[in-house]
C-alpha cells in the first residue's frame, strides 16, 4: 500500500464488471489508465455514486430523530462518555488538543448510517441504471466486492464499510479497538450537569434534557466526521458522452417530456431511460440554480480556472442565454472579439467537448469537492491536451480532487513531468518559473487497468498504482504503441531500401 495523502480513502475491488482485483488509495489526483473494457469508468461511477450517499451531512433534524428514539445501546454509549469525562481520561490528539477518549460501539454506529447503508445499493443500480446482479463479475463464483476504507490517521486502524454486490448486503467495518477522540472543549458545556446526570439510575434520565441532546448532537457528529469525511464532499461526473448530451439536450427533455405523459400506455422497457450519472449531468447543466458557497473567495480561484480553459484552450467565452417564458437554457459560444455568438450545436467538438468543464467550474465545483471526466482528451489537439491537464493540475493545487479516465499519452508524460518537477533533483532547474505546476508524487495516482489474457482472450483486468519510474515517467505501456508503428516503419524501410 502505497503512502496515503489527507484523504487516506481506500479501496479494494474484486470481480466487479471485468474488474479481478485491485486496491486503490484515492489521492488528490486520480488517473485510470489501462486498455477498453477494463473497468475504467465503472469504478469511476462506483466511486461516484458512493460519494452521492454520503454526500449529505447528517442534519440535526435527523440527529434529533434519532435521539427521540434512543434504544439501550445509544444510551450506554452515551453513559460512557459521560464516565469517561467524570474521570477526566484525557489524551491529546494529533493536534495537541485534550480529548476524551471513547470506545466506539459498533452497534450504535451500525445504527447511525443504517440509512447510508441501506441507499448505497439502490444508489450504486441507480448510477448504472441497472441491477446490482448486472454488475457481477462473468462466470465468477466468487463473491462481488467493493469495500470502502477511511483512515484520519496512519497511527489508527480503518474504518468503512463493505457491498456485498451477490447478497446485496452492506457491512459496517470497525476494528475492535476503535476509539472516538472527542474535543473536551466541544463537550464540555454540554454536560454541564455531569453530576446530576450520574446520580441517578442512566435509564430513567430524562432525554429531553437539553445538554445532554447536545452531547448526543456532538459525539455523533464527530463520528460522522471520523467515519466518513472523505466520502461527504460534493462530486461531479462529466461522462464521455458529454458532447452529444450537450448538443441534444433539449431533445432528451422533450423525449421524457413527451413519455410523462404518456407512462400509462406503454410498458416501462419502452419507456427511454437515464442512468443516474447522465440525469445528475443533465440536472446540473440544465436546472440553473443559485448555488451557495460558504467561501466565496475560495470559488473564486476555480472560477478563474474556468476562465483560463476559455482563454488559453477555446480562444472564446462559453455563455449561457435563457428563454424570457420557460427559463431553459441555451448554450452558444463567442469566439475571441466576434460580435456575434454561435450556437453550441454549430461550434467544433473541441468547444462542445470543454463547454461543460467550463460551466461546472463556473457554477458547480468548489474546494474539497470531488471532479470526475471522463477521457478529457477527447477532440483536443495533443498540444492543448498538454494544456488541458496542466489547469486540471492547478485545480489540485487550490483543493479540489480530480478523476480522470484516459487512454492519452500526452496526459500521462505532463502528468509524469509536473510530478518529476516536484523531486528534489528537478526543483532546482524550476525554481525561477513561478508560472510552472508542480504536484508533489504522494498528490497524484496514476492507476493501471490490466487486461488479464488466457489464450488470447481477455478473461477480466486487475488494477495497480503505476509508480514513477527513474527517468521521471509514469510507465503506462501508451509508448509501446508509438514503438511498434516506428518498428513496423524501419522494417518496411528496410525492405524498400
Amino acid at each position: 500500500m502505497t503512502s496515503l495523502n489527507q484523504d487516506n480513502l481506500h479501496i479494494e475491488v474484486s470481480n466487479v464488471g471485468p474488474i479481478i482485483e485491485g486496491q486503490i488509495d484515492l489521492k488528490q489526483f486520480n488517473v485510470f489508465v489501462g486498455p477498453s473494457n477494463t473497468g475504467k469508468s465503472m469504478l469511476a461511477i462506483l466511486i461516484y455514486a458512493i460519494h452521492r450517499v454520503f454526500q449529505q451531512h447528517i442534519t440535526r433534524r435527523t440527529l434529533f430523530k434519532h435521539f427521540l428514539s434512543l434504544d439501550r445501546v445509544s444510551k450506554e454509549f452515551l453513559k460512557a462518555v459521560l464516565v469517561a469525562y467524570r474521570k477526566k481520561s484525557i489524551v491529546l490528539n494529533s493536534q495537541g488538543r485534550k480529548c476524551i477518549s471513547v470506545p466506539v460501539n459498533e452497534k450504535f454506529a451500525r445504527r447511525l448510517f443504517e440509512d447510508h447503508t441501506k441507499s448505497l445499493i439502490p444508489k450504486i443500480e441507480q448510477c448504472f441504471g441497472s441491477p446490482a446482479s448486472d454488475l457481477i463479475r462473468c462466470r465468477s463464483r466468487k463473491t462481488s466486492r467493493l469495500s470502502v476504507l477511511n483512515n484520519q490517521n496512519e497511527s489508527e486502524s480503518w474504518n468503512g464499510f463493505a457491498i456485498n454486490l451477490k447478497e446485496e448486503e452492506v457491512t459496517i467495518v470497525l476494528p475492535p479497538t476503535q476509539h472516538l477522540l472527542l474535543n473536551v472543549d466541544l463537550v464540555r458545556d454540554a454536560i454541564l450537569d455531569i453530576e446530576a446526570l450520574l446520580s441517578r439510575e442512566f435509564d430513567e434520565l430524562q432525554f429531553s434534557n437539553w445538554n445532554l441532546m447536545e452531547l448526543y448532537f456532538s459525539v455523533t457528529q464527530e463520528i460522522c466526521r471520523k467515519f466518513a469525511i472523505s466520502l461527504t464532499s460534493a462530486t461531479h461526473y462529466l461522462p464521455a458522452d458529454r458532447t452529444g448530451i450537450m448538443n441534444i439536450h433539449s431533445l432528451v427533455v422533450a423525449s421524457v417530456v413527451q413519455f410523462a405523459s404518456k407512462v400509462g400506455r406503454y410498458e416501462m422497457d419502452q419507456i427511454p431511460k437515464l442512468t443516474g450519472v447522465l440525469s445528475d449531468y443533465l440536472d446540473k447543466l440544465l436546472v440553473r440554480r443559485s448555488h451557495r458557497f460558504e467561501d466565496k473567495n475560495a470559488r473564486q480561484d476555480v472560477e478563474n480556472l474556468a476562465a483560463e480553459i476559455e482563454s488559453t484552450i477555446l480562444s472564446g467565452r462559453i455563455q449561457v442565454e435563457h428563454d424570457e417564458q420557460t427559463d431553459y437554457p441555451r448554450f452558444k459560444y463567442a469566439p475571441k472579439g466576434w460580435k456575434k455568438s454561435i450556437p453550441m450545436i454549430n461550434t467544433s467538438s473541441m468547444v462542445s467537448e470543454l463547454a461543460p468543464v467550463v460551466l461546472f467550474l463556473r457554477e458547480c465545483v468548489t474546494i474539497g469537492d470531488l471532479l470526475i471526466i471522463e477521457e478529457p482528451e477527447a477532440h483536443l489537439h495533443p498540444a492543448l491536451q498538454v494544456q488541458f491537464t496542466r489547469i486540471l493540475a492547478k485545480l489540485v493545487k487550490i483543493g479540489v480532487r480530480v478523476l480522470i479516465t484516459t487512454h492519452s499519452e500526452w496526459i500521462t508524460e505532463e502528468l509524469s513531468n509536473i510530478v518529476f518537477r516536484s523531486t528534489s533533483h528537478s526543483k532546482e532547474n524550476h525554481q525561477d518559473k513561478l508560472t510552472t505546476i508542480a504536484l508533489d508524487a504522494d498528490s497524484v495516482g496514476m492507476w493501471l487497468f490490466n487486461p488479464k489474457m488466457i489464450d488470447g482472450r481477455q478473461t477480466g483486468a486487475t488494477v495497480s498504482e503505476i509508480e514513477l519510474d527513474d527517468s521521471g515517467l509514469f510507465p503506462t505501456g501508451y509508448d509501446d504503441v508509438a514503438t511498434k508503428l516506428h518498428n513496423d516503419w524501419a522494417e518496411s524501410a528496410a525492405s524498400h531500401a
